[in-house]
């Protein structure tokens, strides 16, 4: 059912001209018998969705924005306590209080939250202000893990400690605290054996520095990013950007099918495209990257115009896929550019499905601006 944002006691009422589907929400949060639809809305509404309201005066718009504010706040702390008791009992091992606090200031800083919001798919659900979708309110990482704190806090009221602490431990808590654990018992066998060696020989660091840099690459659906890494930091362009369509369509389980539509590209897990972004900007320094791209589109929001910019065409010609420019003198935002599927170089690439709108928001969800 598709709920009408609805008046509140003690608070006046959210937008009339925008609604959140609060049945599909509920299941994609698993809690179907969640019987107070307004607390789902109030944490589904940014202040920065609520300032751009005309229908509301100020007074209003703050009020609002102050009850959305104190339900983060007591996601939070719901949040903090959940995690404490979490990491207090098995299976977890017993970690003294330096250990705990780390481990605990790792599962609920803003990237993590952030990561957590995303699986929920809460950009999409959610409703936010025009110019949260250009990167325009500074940290992104900020805007989700505040949203994802506002749904602890609106779940605790609608139930309790108990199923609150049940939801978070199975949805998040329980596989991320796994995986920190295993890095961290990871890199300790490595520096327990470098004290018994009393040295710290070449092969030892290039241990740790993969280890490092493989936990890094981090991958919703277990895609193993080293090669593309690899290729990325020899330079080898073309190769890179051939493993980059491979990985996508691997993402997206259509190998077979050697391209994707509209529904792929909304599905695409965003961590995954944040490890692809994040390896091609750190290895061309900034020039190439989704976000490049990204920063391009923002400014010309036209599929043609953008193209001319990226250099896939020239003069209203479209380059073929050989002859683009596959070296660190190609324009800004040039690469990844994969397709090879047809002569048109970009009619298989992510910007080319209905004219790069699909992809552009894509990027928005997942904070790559």
């Amino acid at each position: 059912m598709v709920v009408n944002l609805p008046k509140v006691k003690m608070m006046n009422p959210y937008p009339k001209d925008n609604n959140i589907n609060i049945g599909v929400f509920k299941q994609v949060i698993g809690i179907s018998d969640f019987k107070k639809p307004e607390l789902l809305c109030r944490a589904l509404t940014h202040p920065s969705f609520i300032h751009e309201q005309s229908n509301l005066n100020q007074q209003q718009k703050e009020q609002q924005s102050i009850e959305y504010r104190r339900l983060a706040h007591l996601g939070d702390a719901i949040l903090g306590a959940i995690v404490t008791d979490y990491l207090y009992h098995p299976p977890v091992p017993p970690l003294g209080s330096d250990a705990l606090t780390n481990l605990k200031s790792k599962l609920v800083d803003k990237k993590r939250l952030s990561v957590f919001s995303q699986e929920l798919h809460l950009r999409q659900h959610g409703l936010f202000g025009r110019g949260t979708s250009h990167g325009s309110t500074g940290d992104p990482n900020r805007l989700l893990s505040e949203t994802f704190e506002a749904l602890v806090g609106a779940i605790y009221l609608e139930l309790n400690f108990s199923r609150t602490r049940d939801w978070l431990v199975t949805r998040f808590i329980k596989k991320a605290a796994s995986t920190i654990l295993d890095d961290i018992f990871e890199l300790n066998q490595i520096l327990a054996n470098l004290k018994v060696n009393h040295k710290l020989h070449q092969q030892d660091i290039k241990q740790i520095e993969d280890l490092l840099l493989s936990k890094s690459l981090r991958s919703q659906v277990g895609i193993d990013y080293r090669p593309l890494r690899e290729l990325l930091a020899a330079g080898e362009w073309l190769k890179a950007d051939q493993m980059t369509r491979l990985l996508i369509l691997t993402i997206a389980n259509r190998q077979v099918e050697g391209w994707l539509d509209i529904l792929h590209i909304q599905n695409l897990p965003c961590l995954d495209l944040q490890t692809i972004n994040q390896l091609w900007v750190d290895y061309s320094k900034g020039r190439f990257g989704f976000s490049a791209q990204k920063r391009i589109w923002n400014q010309v929001n036209n599929f043609g115009e953008f193209s001319d910019r990226v250099g896939w065409r020239i003069n209203g010609q479209w380059r073929w896929y050989e002859n683009l420019s596959f070296n660190e003198r190609a324009p800004e935002g040039h690469l990844p550019a994969f397709s090879g599927l047809r002569e048109v170089p970009n009619s298989r690439s992510l910007w080319a499905v209905h004219d790069g709108e699909p992809f552009a928001q894509k990027l928005g969800l997942c904070s790559i601006d």
